[in-house]
């Protein structure tokens, strides 16, 4: 599996990148979340940023620390997560109910689909009400008809 690092946050009219913990300020999340953006990023790097999280969980099943799968979710409170691929950092999702942060300085919780564009640059190709089949540079409108939600990988480090 190639490593790649994908942004996911259901919006109103789309998907942005984005996570957040819990008693931090905007800024220091920010912070965060940069030292977490980076090629190679493991569960121990997320854990020593963001600290313990509420749960971890894969589908609807909830497991312990020490006996997880080898895909999974961090999960930290305001819709904040991780998703963990074989010991490494897939994810970062920020997502309703948030309150969400801002990344890059210009994208939040939010943001319109167009801004996201806008930020991001436009996707190498656009699929409309189709099952997510998480390609990057890919973006998938209205998912699995979902009216409103959107979702685009970028690979890590962009």
């Amino acid at each position: 599996m190639k490593d790649k690092l994908c942004f996911l946050a259901v919006v109103a009219l789309g998907l942005l990148p984005g996570a957040a913990a819990t008693t931090d300020t905007a800024d220091d999340l920010g912070a965060k979340i940069a030292q977490l953006s980076k090629k190679g990023t493991t569960t121990k790097d997320v854990l020593r940023v963001l600290g313990e999280p509420e749960s971890y969980l894969s589908g609807d099943k909830t497991f312990t620390k020490s006996n997880l799968p080898a895909s999974y979710l961090i999960v930290y409170p305001k819709g904040v997560s991780v998703f963990i691929v074989n010991g490494r950092l897939w994810e970062l999702r920020s997502e309703k109910p948030g309150p969400g942060f801002t990344w890059r300085g210009k994208l939040r919780l939010g943001s319109s689909l167009e801004e996201v564009l806008a930020v991001l640059g436009p996707p190498a190709e656009t699929v409309t009400g189709e099952k997510l089949a998480f390609k990057p540079g890919v973006l998938y409108k209205d998912w699995e008809g979902k009216k409103g939600k959107c979702y685009t990988a970028i690979p890590q480090g962009e």
